[in-house]
């Protein structure tokens, strides 16, 4: 009888929990529970990025090296997105554009995330 009352109050709990939902492309992330809906997304690194001359990056033909990041990406590799990652210099006076193609995107799970997040908080603290 108890373990009749604790099934009936779990799923009382969890039918509330709502589903969740999808953080957009590109969004931070150390885990892919940050990106919201584990079965359609996931955390990873961005790499091989291309510094745009424009917020449209139709020409990324600049030869500036950008580190990888980390982010949300789709989980699925016919569903990936592009990212184009937005950074304004210090008094926001200049815009940057770095594209991110979702070919040089890569999953990450378990401790290949832990790694790649110390790793892409050293190469944002030597940015600085």
């Amino acid at each position: 009888m108890k373990s009749f009352a604790l099934a009936a109050l779990l799923s009382v709990v969890l039918a509330d929990d709502p589903a969740p939902v999808a953080k957009p492309v590109g969004t931070t992330c150390t885990a892919s529970a940050d990106c919201g809906d584990a079965t359609t997304m996931c955390c990873g690194i961005f790499a091989a990025g291309k510094m745009c001359k424009t917020a449209a990056c139709t020409d990324i033909t600049s030869a500036t090296a950008t580190p990888n990041i980390l982010g949300c990406n789709m989980s699925d590799k016919t569903k990936m997105e592009d990212f184009v990652l937005i950074q304004p210099n210090a008094d926001k006076s200049v815009m940057t554009w770095t594209q991110y193609p979702k070919a040089s995107f890569t999953c990450m799970s378990g401790a290949k995330a832990l790694a790649a997040s110390g790793i892409a908080m050293i190469a944002a603290a030597t940015m600085m």
